[in-house]
């Protein structure tokens, strides 16, 4: 398989449509497939440590009521904040209307006025990392640069680069839609074909 245009081609078509299928002005734009896995993750991390708690207080049974519960109370202790995370993810989107640009991150929300921000483009939504995750960046007036977590695709360090260019459609499609937003217009505007 070529590394060209070709491949590119159908790795930005992959990504694109993997976004949720309404791209419209106030609508939750998302990779339904990155935010289901990484929530699905979560969930079962929870329902193994909960059944390792289980397993513990039946193992226990026989030195009391106290150590039964305590297994699940160990169990529980860390099926919870998996349970908390699996939903935070579950949630995780952007939204684009007149007013404002919202970014909803697993742990972080920003309500952004849509006259700071500048563009959206293609970058690192992990830059503290060695790699990177390449995905969509929103760029403000003021130079920050906010990582949108649910438009995003994970890549080995080899890919890197490529992945993020093929990231570009999707942010003009982004930019054209902040645009009309912007203008005040309730239709949405003339994406790309990938979004049809």
């Amino acid at each position: 398989m070529p590394f060209g245009g070709q491949a590119t081609k159908r790795l930005s078509r992959y990504i694109l449509m993997a976004v949720h299928s309404e791209v419209a002005i106030d609508a939750p734009i998302r990779n339904t497939r990155r935010v289901r896995l990484f929530s699905g993750y979560c969930w079962f991390f929870a329902a193994g440590m909960f059944g390792c708690g289980v397993l513990l207080a039946v193992r226990f049974t026989h030195e009391g009521a106290g150590a039964a519960l305590g297994g699940i109370a160990f169990g529980v202790a860390f099926a919870m904040p998996a349970v908390w995370y699996g939903k935070r993810l579950r949630r995780a989107e952007l939204r684009i209307n007149p007013p404002s640009v919202v970014v909803q991150n697993p742990v972080h929300r920003y309500v952004l006025s849509i006259h700071d921000v500048e563009e959206f483009q293609p970058g690192n939504v992990t830059p503290g990392g060695n790699n990177g995750t390449p995905g969509i960046v929103v760029r403000l007036k003021s130079g920050r640069e906010i990582p949108v977590w649910a438009l995003a695709e994970e890549s080995s360090i080899f890919s890197v680069k490529r992945k993020t260019a093929s990231f570009a459609p999707l942010a003009d499609d982004l930019n054209a839609l902040l645009a009309a937003a912007r203008s005040g217009s309730k239709h949405r505007p003339r994406l790309g074909v990938a979004w049809a």
